[in-house]
């Protein structure tokens, strides 16, 4: 595989801006959470929120 150019620029932009969503620790805490749910340790809805949060955060970043 090979990354598109707008997914490379993505990464630049990420990077410039010091926004880790390219790292791959996302998808290992995705997956971690997705575990505790099927387990039923979390809620999904907790999860949901915890998630929002952290978008919310980024979002205020990149436009603040």
């Amino acid at each position: 595989m090979l990354p598109t150019p707008l997914g490379t620029s993505l990464v630049e932009v990420y990077e410039s801006l010091g926004i880790e969503l390219y790292k791959p620790y996302l998808r290992a805490q995705m997956e971690a959470d997705m575990k505790l749910i099927a387990e039923g340790n979390k809620s999904r809805q907790l999860i949901l929120e915890e998630s929002m949060k952290e978008m919310q955060r980024i979002f205020k970043k990149v436009t603040g």
